[in-house]
């Protein structure tokens, strides 16, 4: 079967229209331009400032292009079920990713349409500190295949992202597309090719998106692209590296919430029924239950909450 009828199957998976999210001045932009001939991948990587401003990084850590691969195959594995519609026009589709688990697949053609579903947390992504993400495909007039375009935006170093819940920044333009994402970036592609969604089985989904993954992982070298849209560099992303990002990111791990409760001692005789399963006789619950993570103890920060509870655990 060829690329395209492969590859088609994937856009049944969208609906909906495209959000605007208001004017954005051209001149401050960086504009990226997909060509109609195969190209490598390219990836962008926006640092968020603290006032909420975005500055492109020129200078990236080898462990991103290592997980574009691992980005397109994070989104493959989540879109999987999600149904679709037959008999649509496509030209490019344009992915986006909000932390911790928002995602937006648009579907372009004449117009824009839009899926909007939660997707699983991804500990190494995060472990990466990736605030949004976007993914955006064209097809090629005479060759089977799209080129790819990648963007990731960090969160600010030293803030604490857990329990935040990160809507996707980016807005449409026609003529032909250009999505602007997190107002610095516009990701522009002409309509080279126009193919129509014919068929919806479920396995063509996992083909599609499988092999926009390989299509990266093949030509394993990914562009780099920095301010003003040039070119900085190439950079060639050797299997190892790929399979390298879960140790790398181990040690970044967000660790898992523990619940705490504290309690008083009293010499009142126990209540008709237990207040807590396995309490000691004497003791009833002091204060509401709270979380610590990693190696934040219990009884420190119960004692800080509640000074005036004798034991928290």
């Amino acid at each position: 079967m060829k690329f395209h009828h492969i590859f088609i199957a994937l856009f049944f998976l969208l609906i909906a229209s495209g959000s605007s999210l208001g004017a954005i001045n051209d001149h401050l932009l960086t504009e990226v331009i997909m060509q109609g001939t195969a190209a490598n991948p390219t990836l962008t990587i926006l640092q968020q400032n603290a006032d909420g401003s975005n500055q492109i990084i020129e200078d990236v850590p080898e462990v991103y292009p290592a997980a574009v691969p691992y980005f397109l195959e994070y989104i493959k594995n989540n879109i999987e079920e999600i149904k679709g519609i037959q008999g649509k026009d496509v030209a490019a589709i344009a992915i986006s990713y909000g932390y911790p688990d928002n995602l937006e697949i648009n579907l372009l053609s004449d117009t824009v349409e839009k899926i909007t579903r939660k997707i699983r947390p991804d500990e190494q992504l995060h472990g990466l500190r990736i605030r949004s993400a976007m993914a955006m495909f064209n097809f090629l007039k005479k060759e089977e295949g799209s080129n790819v375009a990648v963007g990731f935006q960090l969160f600010p170093d030293d803030l604490d992202y857990t329990g935040m819940d990160i809507k996707p920044d980016y807005e449409f333009k026609k003529g032909s597309w250009a999505i602007v994402w997190e107002r610095s970036v516009r990701v522009y592609t002409r309509i080279y090719r126009t193919v129509r969604v014919i068929n919806t089985p479920r396995v063509l989904v996992v083909q599609a998106i499988t092999r926009v993954v390989r299509t990266v992982r093949v030509q394993s070298r990914i562009s780099i692209i920095g301010r003003g849209g040039r070119v900085l560099r190439v950079v060639a992303v050797r299997n190892w590296v790929g399979t390298s990002v879960t140790t790398k990111v181990e040690t970044f791990v967000i660790p898992k919430k523990t619940i705490c409760k504290c309690y008083l001692e009293t010499q009142d005789p126990p209540p008709a029924s237990p207040v807590d399963e396995g309490l000691t006789i004497g003791f009833i619950l002091c204060g509401e239950p709270f979380y610590v993570q990693g190696e934040e103890s219990c009884s420190v920060k119960g004692k800080r909450l509640y000074p005036k509870c004798d034991y928290c655990r």
